[in-house]
């Protein structure tokens, strides 16, 4: 059951700096140890008080920093070395131990208030995921998958010496306005470099091929955050200590908003390293190779602008935490914001909501007070939250890996931040040991994903001129599935089976009447059978339906927020392509369908198991 989520799979038929337009600002006025560690590169990057790292869920205690093994009892999200430990502690836990977000009876704001909630018509601010500024979306909303999945087609042990092309395409502006009745929309899967990430990791443990990577999105501000990330963990080199210190300044870059002071000094080295070369402010493309030649960087001056003017912008933190809680924890979004803690558990509730308003991703109870820096790489100039309150990293990976993170660093499954933390630590901890032992080159750009096929087509990117991996995202969203194929069906490998151009759509359900339970009639047979298989299924009691305070149960919220899983919508997905020929736009460029899906798998949750299979 894919929910409003359709994924496809074509394949072939055949087998230096020199800011001259603004002065650096008080930010860069440094503390004065920390400037001269700057100059001697001995920075502590990581996420303790002293700046080291955090090797398992440690005692909360403060100061403490050995390793927890007392689980409290009664909140169980934090742990402690020893039961002194505990009570030296309890006056500073005692306020989240006690968390009316960890109890069984907590409930929102629209029951305990006895009104209608507004995402059901009552009084209350907008429906759509609420930004101040112009949204940039900085983290994903799908969890990240390996795209190359070799154990599903070239094989693990027969790739081990093998070459790889694999193409991020990033997104597009609409073309076909009309589609979706919307004249401009950005595509909101890009974002991150989760899905690198994951593939790189998923590659042979001694691979000895040599992969390219190109890495596009047209936001340059989320370009040059990947930039930052890559370079930083290209940097680590092979020391398994540094390593693990970039690991955890990169978690914190892409998902907290506030740094240490080391680790904006460092983030501020590596600035001044990036746009050392002053060629980069001029007209036309410039071309920046970093770490040691594996990194390309291709961007123009108009790029870079508006990334440096966040980064040279001179507001405290109490500034950007006032901009980050406008927009994150806004009273008029308050009814959705409950609405997602009433489908989850008391423990994971609590971990969230106190996630969301520190904006640091540290695990439960670990003093946050020395994240006091600015991440001005999520904020505008002037101090304000760049995406949207929808966004949310536990919604780019996937829940069943970073829960068995968490138990294999000690953490509970209660602290669904730390375990989530965990998990982000080992993907990077990984891809910086590979990035550092692997032949890889990656190719940053910053263009239109239609723009970007032209280039490659053009010539414009050397040698690379075919893929064995194009992924674009829900970049079909809004350009049209025939104009992904025709953009980069041709740049597959013509040379190998199973070359594939990935596509997936979160908007298809709008096309095809009755495709959902959210978008079917009351009466209908889509919302009868969906009900008729969650109730068996959930098995929820008469009293889960039953209205609290004269308004909507949030129980019966939950229920019906999850029965889209449990439609199969395998037959309308298919009615959506072939509303737009999809089979036959796909044959004309040399494509086709696969009738199993061999990188990203249907799941189907009714039947507690997988199927890989078209949908």
């Amino acid at each position: 059951m894919w929910g409003i989520l359709g994924v496809l799979c074509f394949v072939l038929l055949s087998s230096r700096f020199r800011p001259s337009y603004r002065k650096p600002q008080r930010h860069f006025d440094l503390p004065g140890a920390v400037a001269k560690r700057i100059i001697k590169g001995d920075l502590k990057v990581g996420s303790r008080e002293d700046g080291s790292t955090i090797a398992r869920s440690p005692c909360v205690s403060g100061g403490c920093g050995k390793p927890g093994i007392y689980t409290c009892s009664q909140c169980k999200l934090v742990k402690y070395c020893s039961k002194t430990c505990q009570q030296n502690d309890w006056q500073t836990h005692k306020k989240s131990c006690q968390d009316p977000y960890n109890s069984e009876s907590w409930n929102p704001q629209w029951v305990v208030k006895g009104r209608e909630p507004a995402f059901i018509g009552g009084e209350g601010g907008p429906a759509l995921p609420f930004s101040r500024e112009v949204a940039h979306f900085l983290w994903g909303n799908t969890p990240a998958i390996d795209c190359l999945r070799l154990s599903n087609n070239e094989g693990m042990s027969e790739s081990v010496q093998k070459k790889f092309r694999i193409c991020f395409a990033g997104e597009s502006w609409i073309l076909d306005a009309w589609r979706i009745n919307i004249d401009k929309m950005r595509a909101s899967a890009s974002g991150s470099i989760r899905n690198i990430v994951k593939t790189v990791n998923g590659l042979p443990e001694r691979y000895a091929g040599r992969l390219t990577i190109v890495l596009n999105d047209r936001d340059p501000i989320v370009t040059f955050r990947n930039a930052l990330f890559l370079i930083v963990l290209a940097n680590a080199g092979r020391d398994p200590d540094s390593q693990e210190s970039a690991a955890e300044f990169v978690l914190h870059l892409l998902y907290s908003v506030a740094l240490t002071e080391d680790q904006n000094a460092c983030l501020t080295r590596y600035i001044f390293g990036l746009f050392a070369d002053e060629s980069w402010d001029r007209p036309g493309d410039t071309h920046l190779s970093v770490a040691d030649g594996r990194i390309h960087l291709n961007f123009t001056a108009a790029h870079a602008k508006p990334f440096l003017d966040m980064v040279f912008s001179g507001y405290d933190w109490k500034t950007a935490k006032r901009g980050m809680s406008k927009v994150m924890l806004a009273p008029e979004r308050v009814d959705y914001r409950d609405r997602y803690y009433a489908s989850l558990k008391p423990g994971h509730r609590t971990s969230a909501a106190r996630y969301r308003e520190s904006g640091i991703l540290l695990p439960f109870g670990i003093p946050k007070e020395h994240f006091n820096q600015p991440n001005r790489t999520m904020f505008s100039k002037d101090g304000e939250w760049l995406t949207t309150d929808s966004a949310n990293p536990m919604f780019a990976w996937d829940p069943r890996e970073f829960f068995a993170s968490g138990a294999d660093y000690g953490c509970q499954s209660e602290d669904v931040v730390g375990c989530l933390f965990f998990r982000l630590k080992h993907e990077f901890l990984e891809f910086a040991r590979r990035i550092n032992t692997f032949d890889m080159e990656i190719h940053v750009e910053v263009r239109d994903a239609s723009e970007l096929s032209r280039k490659i087509k053009g010539g414009g990117l050397g040698d690379i001129t075919s893929f064995d991996r194009v992924v674009t995202s829900n970049v079909s969203d809004y350009v049209g599935i025939d104009t992904v194929i025709k953009d980069w069906g041709p740049l597959l490998n013509k040379n190998s089976k199973h070359a594939a151009l990935l596509a997936y759509s979160l908007n298809w359900h709008a096309f095809i009447p009755n495709s959902s339970p959210d978008n079917s009639a009351r009466k209908s047979p889509v919302l009868d059978s969906a009900m008729q298989r969650a109730f068996e299924f959930l098995k929820p009691s008469p009293r889960d339906f039953a209205p609290i305070n004269g308004t909507l149960n949030p129980r019966m919220g939950t229920f019906m927020m999850k029965l889209s899983a449990f439609h199969d919508n395998s037959a309308s997905f298919r009615e959506y392509l072939d509303k737009f020929r999809t089979h036959e736009v796909a044959a004309l460029h040399g494509l086709r369908l696969r009738d199993v899906n061999q990188v990203s798998s249907k799941i189907n949750i009714y039947h507690h198991s997988s199927e890989d299979r078209v949908v």
